[in-house]
């Protein structure tokens, strides 16, 4: 996507809306690096409003990866990150949530998060992401409350773990070979849930895994304060 879309998903999310953005394919083809150019023009658009400067929008950022059928937390010593869905659709966290109010401040956080990330050496990639990345960015309107006022925007940037072959993973060990196919099996359910929810399909499978359990808020704009049930 263009960088002009990019910024577009920040407005969204300071006006209270949801934007999503997923990195997805092969290990070894630069997802991670692209992922690190769409963060910066994305934060660039947050602390470069006179919003978020005269702190009329407050940011706060989460991040935390899922390996496997777990989920851990990044700025949070890697502890357990455990989720609940309301009556209503809406997925919370107990990811830990920082401040963030300028691009240093935000600079500092996200190359900490990055740096507990899991990696591997694989066939394709010395240094491969073994992880799905969540880098989760809401913002709040000072005053604002869940009867008044606009809800919460969110802006969740996903680096997805690189999809693999079987020819790719031939010489991984048991415990890679187990990762491969969470990855792949992970892949597979968000790749539905993008094609059901694209048909408008009344049944959507999110909770198949925790990759897509995580990542309903996001694709279902109704969901949240104020808003109504998911479908």
């Amino acid at each position: 996507c263009e960088e002009a879309d990019i910024r577009g998903l920040a407005i969204l999310a300071m006006a209270g809306g949801n934007g999503v953005c997923t990195m997805f394919g092969q290990t070894g083809s630069g997802k991670t690096y692209t992922m690190s150019g769409v963060l910066e023009a994305a934060a660039d658009e947050l602390f470069g409003s006179q919003e978020v400067k005269l702190g009329a929008i407050q940011v706060v950022m989460s991040c935390y990866e899922v390996t496997g059928k777990t989920c851990q937390d990044l700025l949070a010593g890697r502890a357990k990150v455990t989720t609940k869905t309301g009556q209503d659709g809406y997925v919370q966290t107990s990811a830990k949530q920082v401040g963030v109010g300028s691009m240093t401040q935000w600079r500092e956080v996200l190359a900490y998060a990055m740096a507990q990330r899991q990696t591997a050496a694989t066939a394709r990639n010395a240094d491969s992401s073994r992880s799905h990345a969540f880098y989760h960015l809401t913002t709040y309107m000072r005053g604002a409350s869940e009867d008044s006022g606009p809800r919460p925007g969110s802006l969740v940037f996903v680096d997805l773990a690189g999809s693999e072959r079987v020819a790719d993973s031939f010489h991984h060990n048991a415990e890679q070979q187990a990762q491969s196919t969470e990855i792949n099996a992970s892949l597979s359910v968000l790749k539905d849930c993008f094609r059901l929810k694209s048909q408008g399909a009344k049944y959507v499978p999110y909770r198949e895994s925790i990759l897509t359990t995580l990542l309903r808020n996001a694709l279902e704009s109704s969901v949240g304060p104020g808003g109504g049930p998911a479908g």
